[in-house]
């Protein structure tokens, strides 16, 4: 029953890493309906008659980190296990004034091939059950680098590219650009909190979203019985400097 739920995770979680790359940016993505937006950061406003002065920050893997949150769902899905899958490449840079938020242009790929399941510390950060075996892992992976979910082979790569920031008359930002996922592109926005410490920005975001919408149906089996449910949660903690 395990391996079922294995390779729900997979797929729910390959969808998810594409909108890491949003968080990259240390600026606001406007949420999709039904997510819980996260509070932001005013930003300093820019000095009177100052020029725009730009700026590039390159994402560093090493302190950030982009997971995927799958759930189960179905009659037996107390037989099944929920995951969480991690990107361990990704790169990508965050160029704008930085007095100005506004101005701020984002730009994120992972590499597929790099997403990571249910790893035990992973597991406990998120309160999971520490019952996933190495051969069920190796199964999920299988899974979900395979045709059927992440396709690995044809889509390599997952990138965001920002198309606008947005600031709201109480200075939350939304950050808004075009999200490509298993050779899908859809607009997408969200929220984000951002920290500015010196030359570093950090940013953290968790949203929703749906794998259906890049063509990838929740994972289902023994009639339903067993299943993914087809919202998945992503957890962006992306630091820059």
């Amino acid at each position: 029953m395990n391996r079922f739920v294995s390779a729900v995770g997979v797929l729910a979680a390959t969808t998810a890493v594409a909108h890491v790359t949003l968080q990259a940016s240390p600026l606001v993505v406007a949420a999709e309906p039904g997510t819980t937006t996260v509070a932001q950061v005013p930003a300093a406003a820019p000095s009177a008659g100052a020029p725009a002065a730009a700026h590039t920050w390159r994402i560093d893997p090493a302190k950030s980190s982009v997971v995927i949150q799958v759930f189960k769902d179905g009659i037996a899905a107390r037989f099944a296990h929920d995951h969480v899958v991690a990107a361990k490449q990704f790169a990508g840079t965050i160029s704008g004034d930085p007095a100005d938020p506004t101005t701020a242009r984002v730009e994120v790929t992972a590499q597929t091939a790099s997403f990571v399941n249910d790893e035990p510390a992973l597991r406990q950060q998120f309160k999971l059950p520490l019952e996933v075996s190495e051969g069920d892992r190796a199964t999920i992976e299988k899974s979900m680098k395979g045709d059927e979910v992440l396709d690995v082979a044809r889509f390599p790569t997952v990138s965001f590219r920002s198309t606008g920031v947005d600031r709201a008359a109480d200075g939350a930002l939304t950050l808004r650009g075009n999200l490509t996922l298993h050779g899908v592109t859809r607009a997408v926005a969200m929220p984000l909190s951002v920290k500015v410490d010196g030359a570093m920005i950090d940013g953290r975001a968790t949203f929703r979203l749906k794998t259906s919408d890049y063509g990838m149906p929740p994972y289902s089996a023994m009639l339903g019985a067993v299943k993914c449910k087809d919202e998945v949660a992503l957890h962006l903690h992306l630091v820059a400097g």
